[in-house]
């Protein structure tokens, strides 16, 4: 009994209580007085799929990725390696991951990824198998790694496990622990 009241923990360590609603439910949306409602995106055919990638909406930017990998849409194969290339809204990381979903990606493209400004897409291509040998060659820089930042250089460390062993990735790694240790 918690605080007077006859109630156990049931299924899934729910709380169990005989005033317990277990029919409905409420979700609420929260706006700011004055504020329009979004614009729900039409996803019916392949250019709308491609503009949805840009919705200021996550949850529509991800649907339009979803639609476009489950559905196998390689007409907008194009479309998408011009948007990772140009690389600088929210849209160029949902372009990459639905190149990856499609097995669309080429060297090209994984490379405009690992040199973008955008963290999120970097973070993609990094992780990407393609870019096991683009890594060293891309992130080199006086004789070390170079990264944003420590868990981007972690990201690459591991990403670099990935490959064979070599002389020159043993001595950019080497170096780089050795100028991160100062």
């Amino acid at each position: 009994a918690s605080a007077g009241m006859d109630a156990t923990n049931g299924r899934g360590n729910a709380y169990e209580s005989p005033v317990r609603d277990t029919r409905f439910g409420r979700i609420y949306r929260v706006y700011p007085k004055g504020s329009a409602d979004d614009v729900k995106p039409k996803l019916a055919n392949p250019a709308s799929l491609v503009t949805a990638l840009s919705h200021p909406n996550l949850f529509w930017r991800q649907q339009a990725q979803r639609l476009i990998v489950e559905n196998q849409v390689t007409a907008v194969i194009p479309k998408l390696k011009e948007i990772v290339k140009a690389g600088s809204g929210a849209d160029a990381v949902h372009a990459f991951g639905a190149l990856q979903g499609l097995n669309a990606l080429d060297v090209e493209t994984v490379t405009a990824g690992l040199k973008s400004t955008r963290r999120g897409l970097r973070r993609l291509a990094i992780a990407c198998p393609l870019s096991d040998y683009l890594l060293a060659e891309t992130f080199a820089g006086s004789g070390a790694l170079v990264a944003a930042d420590a868990r981007e250089l972690a990201e690459i460390f591991a990403a670099l496990q990935r490959q064979a062993p070599s002389e020159a990735v043993g001595r950019l790694l080497h170096a780089t622990l050795a100028a991160n240790l100062k």
